[in-house]
């Protein structure tokens, strides 16, 4: 990305003060958003990585500003350093790094995040919305006891981070959580609200026909027609599948859609059309060669009212909870001055740049 020459206002004198500003505050946090685009999982201790990236806020770097809210400036250090970290998460993920086009999409991302950040660290201000440092203790000591501290400190030092950049991270994703709660206190979902939402979505909440079944993955179609030939013929399915795959196999809970996703829909026909009991012939499908007997069926049916009653009324509390916090971020942003420096970095999101 080229450096944009033209200068902010101040800058200048921002540089002579740059000494007296380290030996100050060693941290300025830029608030807090949440985008889901950033979640990756990378295996054990992706939990940490996912909250890394997520809620990242970074130490200070002095350099170049990349935008400001209300007067507090965005640098563009912070953008490249969250960046980073998300690279590599991708690359453990993909064995690749991401290319050029994404890097700049991304980059657009991490700045409109830093900015919505920002906004609700101000926002959380004006209320009066703090963490406290026994709150903050506790979430540390929450992600200490997912991982072990090796693990953590190998995912720590795969994102270029410190413990201190962790703390930043959590203090600010305890902050958003807290004036969320704030402002959606008293969000309400009326019994005829999630009665009315069940009568209409009664789908979602249907309990689809299973079966009970083992399932043998065989190398050659050969050989999947003589094991079903020898079941035919009265062995024991699981005597006769010893001989063809090593350990036998085991009984899976498996609904139709399950075992045309994991094996193929020719064989969810053939298991479907069978009674408890059964075994099919030899299935041939685009992901390999199957025989499977099926022990058991469960009819599929309806759930009731009652039994989804308070799931349903969570559901619709969050929706509530999300929409009425979404539109306090958004007047809170028609009101802040935004402002981007770096083309590059616009987004529709940002609102009118301003470039001096």
């Amino acid at each position: 990305m080229e450096e944009d020459k033209k200068k902010v206002p101040g800058e200048e004198q921002e540089q002579k003060g740059r000494v007296e500003e380290k030996k100050g505050s060693s941290k300025k946090a830029s608030g807090k958003g949440l985008n889901s685009w950033l979640f990756i999982g990378v295996g054990v201790g992706a939990i940490i990585v996912v909250l890394i990236i997520l809620f990242l806020t970074g130490v200070v770097s002095f350099g170049k500003v990349a935008a400001s809210v209300d007067g507090t400036k965005i640098y563009l250090s912070q953008v490249e350093k969250e960046y980073e970290a998300y690279a590599a998460s991708y690359k453990q993920s993909n064995k690749k790094s991401p290319d050029k086009k994404m890097e700049k999409e991304i980059k657009k991302l991490i700045m409109e995040r830093l900015i919505q950040q920002e906004l609700v660290k101000q926002a959380a201000d004006k209320e009066g919305t703090k963490v406290t440092k026994k709150e903050l203790d506790e979430r540390i000591e929450q992600i200490k006891k997912s991982t072990s501290k090796k693990q953590l400190d190998k995912t720590l030092k795969q994102m270029n981070w410190t413990m201190d950049d962790l703390r930043n991270m959590l203090e600010n994703q305890i902050l958003s959580q807290k004036l969320r709660e704030k402002v959606t206190k008293g969000v309400k979902v009326s019994d005829k609200d999630v009665k009315d939402y069940y009568e209409k979505n009664k789908k979602q909440y249907e309990v689809p026909e299973t079966v009970k079944a083992k399932v043998a993955t065989l190398k050659k179609k050969k050989e999947a027609d003589a094991l079903a030939a020898s079941v035919k013929g009265g062995e024991d399915f699981d005597k006769a599948v010893k001989k063809y795959v090593k350990g036998g196999v085991t009984a899976q809970q498996l609904g139709k859609d399950q075992i045309v996703g994991i094996y193929g829909k020719e064989l969810a026909d053939a298991v479907f059309a069978l009674d408890a009991g059964g075994t099919t012939g030899a299935v041939k499908t685009k992901n390999g060669t199957y025989v499977a007997k099926v022990e058991k069926k469960e009819k599929g049916h309806q759930k009731k009212f009652s039994e989804v009653k308070e799931e349903v009324k969570n559901m619709l509390k969050s929706q509530k909870e999300m929409e009425k916090f979404n539109k306090y971020t958004q007047d809170q942003r028609k009101k802040a001055k935004v402002k981007v420096y770096i083309k590059e970095l616009e987004t529709k999101g940002n609102l009118p740049s301003s470039h001096p």
